[in-house]
């Protein structure tokens, strides 16, 4: 009986300290991301969103502004030219397309599913007199563009962080 209970606890062990090695792995595994074959650098939402905005807040999609907390890695691609798959979702859609949208990596942003945290999301518009042909909410893309990092701040919080605008959508 004893023997069973140490092998439990073992196991137990076992998992967490898995678990744990885990989660330091994935938070590792945050590098700068490569170049593709397009010559665009090549990101996505697990690199974007890989820390906490505001880590005594951080499951709070508008958190409140705090300073020094975006990754040196993350700071380092503002104005880069880069492409990234995501779900979009359109904020001016008519039957010509889209000039502006946001672009997240969960198909159901807000819906019934989670509201996506403020590094979860890109606001993405398209150059002047141009639009993206999108067929409505939930549709995966690929956006080429310019990124931006800028804290658009209402009444203390983050309500905007990521921009890219596009130079092609797919």
């Amino acid at each position: 009986m004893l023997h069973a209970i140490a092998t439990r606890l073992s196991l137990v062990a076992a998992i967490v300290l898995l678990a744990a090695n885990l989660g330091v792995a994935a938070q590792s595994t945050a590098v700068k991301p490569g170049v593709s074959k397009s010559g665009y650098m090549f990101l996505d939402f697990w690199f974007l969103a890989g820390y906490d905005y505001n880590p005594s807040d951080p499951f709070d999609p508008s958190p409140k502004q705090v300073k020094n907390t975006i990754p040196a890695t993350i700071l380092s691609l503002q104005g880069k030219k880069v492409e990234i798959y995501g779900n979009v979702l359109p904020l001016d859609y008519d039957s010509s397309g889209t000039s502006t949208f946001i672009l997240n990596a969960s198909v159901d942003a807000c819906g019934f599913g989670g509201v996506p945290r403020i590094n979860e999301w890109i606001y993405v518009s398209m150059k002047p007199s141009q639009k993206a042909k999108t067929y409505g909410a939930g549709y995966e893309i690929l956006v080429r563009g310019t990124f931006s990092i800028a804290e658009e701040v209402e009444k203390g919080r983050i309500v905007g962080l990521y921009s890219i605008v596009a130079d092609s959508v797919q």
